[in-house]
């Protein structure tokens, strides 16, 4: 009786799966290569975001020397200069945020109802990016702006 009883307990109803310990190195490994390759073309895509952005604010400047020659002229001081270069991209990136988020927010709730174990998000996971945003744009455009700021308005109204 009691040997029966030892059977049914260590024996369960379905079969025991057995892992090799080389096929969860390799997932393991496989893992790590994808997260290696999505890093990398995230630093891709903003490497080359980073220069439509610093191509767009070129090409603003350039239109706007004459009016950055005539501010300089009645007095304007380089902050203001500055500011007034700044805030438009500032406003466009904020624009392309606002769009953006509900998409991404709806987009991760459709991939996310394929899993079995969901993970809750909100709407704080996107200020983060916003940030990070924000910063390189300013890194990547601040040289350029202050450039055109401490030019010499002479130059910009030479033909004029």
């Amino acid at each position: 009786m009691r040997s029966n009883h030892v059977t049914t307990a260590c024996s369960p109803p379905t079969p025991l799966t057995i892992f090799s310990w080389t096929i969860i190195l390799i997932n393991s490994i496989n893992r790590i290569c994808v997260a290696r390759v999505f890093g990398i073309f995230a630093l891709l895509a903003i490497f080359v975001t980073s220069l439509g952005i610093l191509g767009l604010v070129a090409f603003m400047v350039t239109q706007r020397t004459k009016e950055i020659g005539i501010r300089k002229v009645l007095g304007a001081d380089i902050r203001s200069i500055l500011y007034i270069l700044m805030i438009e991209i500032i406003k466009l990136i904020t624009i392309a945020f606002v769009v953006l988020v509900p998409v991404i927010y709806w987009g991760i709730g459709q991939w996310l109802q394929t899993f079995a174990s969901r993970m809750d998000y909100q709407f704080d996971l996107f200020i983060l990016p916003l940030g990070v945003t924000l910063i390189i744009t300013l890194v990547t455009i601040g040289t350029h702006v202050l450039r055109a700021a401490l030019s010499n308005p002479v130059a910009a109204l030479r033909y004029e």
